[in-house]
C-alpha cells in the first residue's frame, strides 16, 4: 500500500505539481480513504520526500561511485555529465518537480534533501579536485563552472527563451549529441584551468592516498613549512604481515588490508596525509608536529596490532617498523628515495621503533 500511495502520489506531483495535489487526490486514485494514507504517511510533504528519495537514490549513488573508480581526473568528470544528463532525459519531470518546490512552503528538511541533490555535483566535484594541483580558490571557481554549465544545459533542454517549461521538447532532443555538447564544453574549461588528467587518488585495498596523490600533496605541504619555516616530520612504516598474507592467499586479506587502512585513518589527525606507498609499506606526513605525535601513534597501533592479528588470525608475530623522519632541508628532498630506500631514510631518522 505504500509503495502504490508513493508512486500514485509521484504521478500526480509531476502530472498536476505538488502545491495541486491534494491528499484526497492521491487516495482516490488508490480508492481507499484518506484515513489509509495517515496509516502509512504524517503528511502529503512527507510523501513528497519519499519521492524525492527514490527518485534522487539512484542518482546519487552514481555519482558517490565515482570518486571510487581510478580513471583520470576528466574522465571522472565526463562521468559525472553523463550522470547528469540521463537524469535530464529519464526523469526530466523529476527536475521540474525540484524547480517548482522552490517556491512552495516546505520544511527545512525537505529543503535540506533538495539542496542536497543539487549540491551534488559540487561535492564529487571537489573530491576529485582535491587530488589535482590546484590551489583552494580555483578548485572552488572549477567546481561552479562546471556546476553552473550543467544547470545551464538543464534549463536549455527543458525551458524555452521566456523561462516557460517545454518538457514535450525533449522527446525531439538528440541525447548523444547534447551529452558531447556538455563535455566538450566542460573539458575545453577544465583544460584552460589546468586541471590534470592523470591523478589517482586512492588506493584500491586501503583506500589511503596513492604514492602519486601523496607527492602531490606533499609538494603543497612543503611550500607550506617554507613560507612558515618549519621542518617536515613524517612517519615511514612497514607491515610485512601484508606480504606474508597475500603470498598464502589468506582468506581475510582484503578485510586485513581495509582495516588496516581505517586503522590508520583513525589514528592519525584528519590534516595528516596518509598513503600507501608500496605493497607493505606506508607513509605519513605531520602537519601539525608534536612530540606526542609518534608516541601516540605508537601506542594506539601496538594496540589495533593486537585486534587485527585476533581479528584476522595471525598466529605468527612479524613486527611493523616505525620510523620517525625529520627532514630539515626541504629544497634537496628526493620523496621517491625516501620511499623506496631505508638508507635515505636513514639520514633523517630521529627514532625507529618496532612493534
Amino acid at each position: 500500500m505504500k509503495r502504490s500511495l508513493t508512486l500514485i502520489a509521484r504521478e500526480l506531483f509531476y502530472r498536476n505539481g505538488y502545491s495541486r495535489t491534494r491528499i484526497l487526490d492521491i487516495t482516490k486514485k488508490r480508492g481507499v480513504s484518506p484515513a489509509n494514507f495517515y496509516h502509512y504517511f504524517n503528511s502529503k510533504e512527507e510523501v513528497l520526500r519519499k519521492v524525492i528519495k527514490n527518485e534522487s537514490e539512484e542518482y546519487l549513488n552514481r555519482l558517490k561511485k565515482i570518486s571510487e573508480i581510478h580513471d583520470g581526473v576528466l574522465d571522472k568528470i565526463s562521468n559525472i555529465l553523463d550522470i547528469n544528463m540521463t537524469l535530464i532525459f529519464d526523469k526530466p519531470d523529476f527536475i521540474i518537480l525540484l524547480e517548482e518546490l522552490k517556491l512552495e512552503r516546505i520544511s527545512g528538511k525537505t529543503e535540506i534533501m533538495i539542496k542536497n541533490i543539487k549540491e551534488a555535483n559540487k561535492l564529487v566535484l571537489n573530491e576529485i579536485l582535491d587530488g589535482t594541483n590546484l590551489d583552494y580558490q580555483d578548485k572552488l571557481l572549477a567546481c561552479q563552472l562546471i556546476s553552473t554549465t550543467i544547470t545551464t544545459f538543464y534549463n536549455s533542454i527543458l525551458w524555452d527563451c521566456d523561462g516557460n517549461c517545454c518538457l514535450e521538447k525533449i522527446h525531439f532532443i538528440n541525447k548523444e549529441k547534447k551529452v558531447n555538447e556538455l563535455t566538450q564544453v566542460v573539458i575545453h574549461m577544465c583544460k584552460g584551468l589546468n586541471i590534470p588528467n592523470d591523478i589517482m587518488m586512492k588506493d584500491l585495498e586501503t583506500n589511503l592516498y596513492t604514492k602519486k596523490y601523496f607527492k602531490e600533496l606533499l609538494g603543497v605541504l612543503i611550500k607550506k613549512c617554507e613560507i612558515n619555516n618549519t621542518y617536515l616530520y613524517m612517519i615511514y612504516m612497514e607491515i610485512p604481515v601484508i606480504k606474508v598474507l597475500r603470498e598464502k592467499k589468506n582468506f581475510f586479506f582484503e578485510s586485513f588490508m581495509k582495516s588496516t587502512g581505517k586503522t590508520f585513518a583513525n589514528i592519525l589527525r584528519f590534516r595528516d596525509i596518509k598513503a600507501r606507498v608500496g605493497d607493505t609499506s606506508f607513509i605519513f606526513a605531520l602537519v601539525d608536529y608534536k612530540k606526542s605525535s609518534f608516541e601516540m601513534t605508537l601506542k594506539r597501533f601496538e594496540d589495533n596490532k593486537i585486534k587485527l592479528y585476533k581479528q584476522y588470525s595471525i598466529k605468527e608475530d612479524y613486527p611493523i617498523i616505525l620510523s620517525l623522519l625529520k627532514i630539515p632541508e626541504l629544497q634537496k628532498i628526493d620523496i621517491d628515495a625516501i620511499i623506496e630506500n631505508k638508507a635515505e631514510r636513514d639520514k633523517y631518522l630521529i627514532r625507529e621503533s618496532c612493534i
